[in-house]
């Protein structure tokens, strides 16, 4: 696959408001953030977008320094 100039892929591992009842492996703990984030950037993804709040509920979370 080839791209017409530089690209940026985006990772979305949680979407905005899923929970474990609709995925039982959706990433939803700081823990679980981190470590599936850290594999998925080693595999190109250079941006994270719906970090979780660390209880790990389904609210949306506006804080950009997370």
């Amino acid at each position: 696959m080839s791209f017409p100039g530089p690209t940026a892929i985006a990772l979305t591992p949680t979407g905005g408001r899923r929970t474990k009842e609709d995925h039982p492996a959706i990433l939803l703990t700081p823990t679980e953030h981190a470590v599936g984030v850290a594999s998925r950037l080693e595999a190109g993804a250079c941006m994270v977008r719906h970090v979780r709040r660390a209880d790990g509920s389904s609210r949306h979370l506006l804080d950009a320094g997370a």
